[in-house]
């Protein structure tokens, strides 16, 4: 089989993401992608530090190692890619099992730079806007629960949630909603009732604006979400369980971990999807349960 490799560049927030994505969906088993963003070289230091590396440079990637990959695909192999987590700042130990296909989408802000890189590549697309102020999530969004939601739901299509999700995907929705706004909102001084202090809760709001850099929406992070956490089928197995005596505080745990970890929770929803056509697959399953079973 014969591969064609389509290398989509530009800034961030100037619509490259959303392009590859409407192709894939348009094209569906017939194309893979491949973001670069997933290969973040991985980092043995503290998150402090990593929080104040420069993630825009080339040598924040292991080009070389999707180099390799690229090359892999070309030869008909299956590939493991790597999985980031924006939230951590680092390379997780999942990955996401990539299969050759027709067309292979190569998607990055800095995937023009390396030169074998770019001869890899058959068609070359650079996405250019119109310079825009970056939208996110602000401390001052998080002053009350009420501003929070209100903030959170400027970048949430609900018509395109309700049009998808099933009637225990939208209650799952509703919920994971107004844990979300409670985990980001500001603490009260007196009043933390045992949750993060003010200054930890930028991390939910840090993890949420790079979901909001990467799709220009939150909807893809609370589509995933409510989907593998619904009402009728993760919820009932939490209740039958007979190891977990409170649910709902196991609900809201797992809500916070995957607020931090939403590439890890949006990737394992898109391979899911995947699965059907073979075009991807993950290559180690993730279960939501699994933690409070072994304790």
């Amino acid at each position: 089989m014969s591969t064609i490799f389509i290398g989509i560049a530009g800034g961030t927030g100037s619509g490259k993401t959303t392009l590859t994505e409407h192709l894939a969906q348009r094209f569906g088993s017939d194309i893979s992608v491949v973001h670069h963003d997933n290969y973040y070289k991985r980092q043995d230091c503290s998150f402090e530090e990593r929080c104040r590396q420069n993630y825009d440079h080339p040598d924040a990637f292991d080009t070389d190692l999707m180099i390799q990959h690229l090359k892999a695909l070309k030869r008909g192999e299956t590939i493991y890619c790597p999985v980031y987590d924006y939230a951590i700042h680092n390379r997780t130990e999942e990955t996401v099992e990539v299969k050759p296909t027709k067309v292979v989408i190569v998607e990055g802000i800095l995937i023009f730079q390396n030169k074998d890189l770019r001869d890899l590549l058959d068609i070359k697309i650079f996405v250019e806007t119109d310079a825009e102020p970056v939208n996110q999530l602000v401390p001052e969004d998080a002053a009350t629960k009420k501003e929070v939601t209100a903030a959170l739901l400027r970048y949430i299509d609900r018509d395109t949630l309700s049009a998808r999700l099933t009637t225990g995907q939208i209650e799952a929705f509703e919920d994971i909603l107004q844990m979300t706004a409670y985990f980001c909102r500001r603490n009260v001084k007196g009043k933390d009732d045992g949750m993060m202090e003010g200054k930890a809760n930028m991390q939910f709001l840090d993890a949420l604006n790079k979901v909001i850099a990467r799709y220009e929406s939150l909807t893809p992070l609370f589509e995933a979400m409510a989907v593998m956490m619904d009402y009728d089928t993760y919820w009932k197995d939490l209740m039958k369980n007979p190891k977990i005596k409170n649910p709902k505080l196991v609900f809201q745990s797992e809500v916070e971990k995957a607020l931090l970890m939403p590439s890890a929770v949006i990737g394992e929803y898109t391979a899911r999807n995947a699965q059907s056509d073979s075009a991807h697959a993950v290559h180690k399953e993730y279960n939501w349960t699994k933690v409070f079973d072994e304790e």
